[in-house]
């Protein structure tokens, strides 16, 4: 950005931080013969180190930011000399206009064949004590071909306190540095290939989530999502997304690898429901998300046999259920369901009882109203799939 904006930037000797914007100022430090020690000028006219063009590089914002080439500034096939550096390629990202980059070539023209001068001065002379902070300065020494001569400082300016000197190295310029005549100066861009529309990643099609299960250590089985959709690019990776509907845990990914068509989540908390999406990354862009898909995590989908033997014993405001749950090794608990009809469909969850297999169990349902009630049994797995309903009957509570 320094450089594009042509900034130099010093620190004074009371910690203030100056900056010299790309402009000329008229130099209002002066130094005279008398004042300088000595004085070496470079004429800079040796074939090998003439630049006869500069090849100019910037970013055009208006073709999605591709770099391009600028006109060229000079006469690059003036000489035909093998020794001649015939171009010099000036490139910066933060340039994004062809008018601006031309003008940085021409200054880079002007600066590599400019006369080189450096200079030993007394550091009592007038004003010879602002020259760390200024960017010109003017020099008259007319023994050496400099009269009123405006030196560009490109160097730290040394001071020596100690023999009471300063001492620095610029070019020679003019104070007509930055004029610049776009209607002769800029030329034509060369042609740059125009971009295709992005079309972005393509969202993933027929994304099919399911539940599936596997045997892990101890022997218990989990449950996890396993994710398949049409193949598009071998260059794309996907994404799945998957979250508890409750919220209590977080949005967690997974990723595919590239060019495979399926990808699998971490175990998941049985028996929670989940709500599951896929979209695609491709380039470091990535796709619109697919809708959600609900998905209920089972790791066990077996479902225990029925309870038997049961029995329902009223009372006043409360029922006595009993029963002997299945000899099923995965059998988790049995759920009681009551009716004012003989509809297990529209039926109310009354209460759960956990226990252990093949055990005799019983559950008192309390703070019924008076009246007739049917009710069901039913053994669940760790899972929450049940078994076959086992109804009690009717039964009238007091």
């Amino acid at each position: 950005m320094d450089e594009a904006a042509e900034l130099v930037v010093y620190e004074r000797a009371d910690g203030k931080i100056g900056v010299h914007a790309g402009e000329f100022v008229t130099p209002d430090v002066r130094l005279e013969a008398k004042s300088i020690y000595s004085i070496r000028v470079d004429k800079n006219k040796r074939r090998a180190a003439t630049v006869l063009g500069v090849r100019g590089r910037y970013v055009n914002t208006a073709k999605d930011y591709i770099t391009e080439d600028a006109a060229i500034y000079g006469q690059p096939y003036a000489v035909v000399d093998d020794t001649t550096e015939r171009t010099r390629t000036f490139e910066n990202a933060a340039i994004q206009s062809h008018n601006h980059c031309q003008r940085k070539q021409k200054l880079t023209y002007v600066r590599a064949n400019a006369r080189k001068v450096s200079v030993v001065a007394d550091y009592t002379a007038d004003d010879a004590r602002n020259i760390p902070y200024r960017r010109f300065v003017k020099v008259h020494y007319p023994s050496r071909g400099l009269t009123e001569a405006i030196v560009e400082i490109t160097s730290s300016v040394t001071i020596d306190l100690r023999n009471m000197r300063i001492s620095f190295s610029g070019i020679l310029v003019s104070a007509s540095l930055y004029d610049f005549n776009a209607a002769t100066e800029e030329g034509e861009p060369g042609e740059s290939i125009e971009p295709l529309p992005d079309e972005g990643v393509p969202v993933p099609v027929d994304f099919t989530p399911t539940i599936q299960t596997e045997v892990v250590s101890g022997g218990a089985t989990a449950a996890f999502i396993n994710a398949t959709w049409d193949f598009v690019d071998d260059t794309l990776t996907y994404e799945l997304e998957y979250d508890r509907t409750s919220g209590s845990t977080g949005v967690q990914s997974a990723f595919s690898e590239a060019g495979a068509t399926q990808v699998r989540s971490g175990y998941l908390v049985d028996g929670e429901e989940y709500q599951v999406r896929l979209r695609a990354w491709g380039g470091g862009s990535k796709s619109e998300w697919t809708g959600y898909v609900l998905l209920t995590a089972t790791a066990d989908p077996v479902a225990p046999g029925p309870v038997t033997a049961v029995s329902v014993t009223p009372g006043a405001g409360q029922a006595e259920f009993q029963w002997t749950a299945p000899n099923s090794s995965n059998y988790f608990a049995c759920r009681i369901y009551i009716n004012t009809v003989n509809d297990l469909g529209t039926a109310t969850l009354a209460a759960t009882e956990y226990g252990p297999p093949s055990a005799t169990d019983l559950r008192v349902v309390t703070s019924l109203g008076a009246g007739t009630y049917y009710g069901w049994l039913l053994s669940i797995n760790p899972s929450g799939v049940t078994g076959t309903a086992v109804p009690t009957g009717s039964y009238v509570v007091t």
